[in-house]
């Protein structure tokens, strides 16, 4: 029941405003009710507190190219190149400090 779901995960939200966990989940929930607008809201509040989230942006590149958010969904890609250099680049600098 999405109805059920959102009650839910909005409480979630109102006592942890801060935990992208939360907002990444509501917006599943938006996009599996159909609402554009607020999955990409979620998804992006999410990002916001936690950028390294991948598959939270594939999810907001995905919405943004099914809604013909062309120009949106190029940033997120390449912003999502820029995490995954990142994070490589620490995983290289982990591997040569062990």
């Amino acid at each position: 029941n999405l109805d059920k779901a959102k009650e839910t995960i909005d409480r979630a939200i109102s006592l942890s405003p801060d935990v992208a966990e939360f907002l990444d989940t509501k917006g599943d929930v938006e996009t599996a009710a159909g609402n554009a607008n607020a999955a990409i809201e979620a998804y992006s509040k999410a990002l916001e507190r936690s950028p390294e989230r991948l598959q939270t942006r594939d999810k907001l590149i995905a919405i943004y190219e099914k809604e013909n958010r062309t120009e949106d969904a190029q940033k997120q890609k390449e912003l999502r190149i820029q995490v995954e250099n990142r994070i490589k680049a620490i995983q290289e600098q982990m591997a040569k400090a062990q």
